[in-house]
């Protein structure tokens, strides 16, 4: 009876073979955590898109309604060049910033809501023709930047005389324009910062507010993905974009847009 002589793998033959699984684990692991580093990276430039859209979107729901319920021949203390809508250029009312610090916004409004969303109170009466006149409180807001505890800068909402609350998380910079309507026509003849209408006394013939802002991501883009960016215009300011080691550690995103006002009652 013959027998069949039976072999394993040799030592050689095995060490080939791990190698190999190796070289095989060890290219699906580096296509994992580049596939893992792509995904954050785009998650962390969403995050920057999404904060802006979600800032302007706050800032002008509320700002379309300046004026809105006010008579024209409101006054209020404080109030520049007589107007009753704006605030005054002061520091804790509408800023102009310099070329690389955001501006702050400041108007009022008798109708709708604030901007933390609350509804703004009316009472009615009767005039002597029997008629019911409704009647807005005149309510005082501002928009501005301000950290929180964390270093991290949050877009800011202050009704005067009441609370303030951060809107929106990752906003950087934010800077206005206001529409200067010289013809009579509503629309605007040219843009200008708050100090110039200030010093030439135009709030009256404001018509529009131009906003410009620069987001960035809350999250760190990864190591592998990060790329070199310019410092970003926005109107009239420049954000200087903070690097470690050359290079941005997050993502940022810069926007403006153009808010017509309607209920001026000048």
């Amino acid at each position: 009876m013959k027998h069949l002589n039976q072999t394993g793998f040799s030592l050689v033959g095995l060490m080939v073979a791990s190698l190999i699984g190796l070289i095989v684990m060890g290219g699906a692991l580096q296509m994992y955590i580049g596939g893992k580093d792509s995904f954050r990276a785009r998650e962390t430039v969403a995050s920057a898109t999404a904060n802006a859209n979600f800032a302007l979107d706050d800032i002008r729901h509320t700002l379309v309604m300046a004026g809105r319920g006010m008579a024209s021949n409101d006054s209020y203390t404080g109030a520049p060049k007589g107007t009753s809508v704006w605030g005054a250029l002061t520091a804790t009312e509408i800023v102009s910033g310099t070329d690389t610090t955001s501006d702050e916004i400041a108007f009022r409004i008798a109708q709708g809501r604030d901007c933390l969303g609350n509804d703004i109170t009316e009472t009615t009466s009767t005039n002597s023709s029997g008629e019911i006149i409704t009647t807005g409180t005149v309510t005082f807001m501002r928009f501005f930047l301000e950290d929180d505890a964390d270093g991290i800068s949050q877009l800011m909402c202050e009704v005067k005389g009441g609370q303030k609350q951060p809107l929106i998380s990752g906003v950087e910079m934010i800077k206005f324009l206001y529409g200067v309507d010289t013809t009579g026509d509503n629309a605007a003849n040219y843009y200008r910062d708050a100090k110039e209408v200030d010093d030439a006394a135009q709030w009256g013939q404001v018509v529009s507010v131009r906003i410009g802002m620069v987001t960035g991501s809350v999250e760190n883009v990864p190591a592998s993905r990060r790329i070199d960016i310019d410092d970003i215009e926005v109107l009239h300011g420049e954000f200087t974009v903070p690097k470690v080691d050359g290079l941005p550690e997050k993502a940022y995103y810069g926007r403006t847009a153009t808010v017509q006002l309607r209920n001026l009652g000048y």
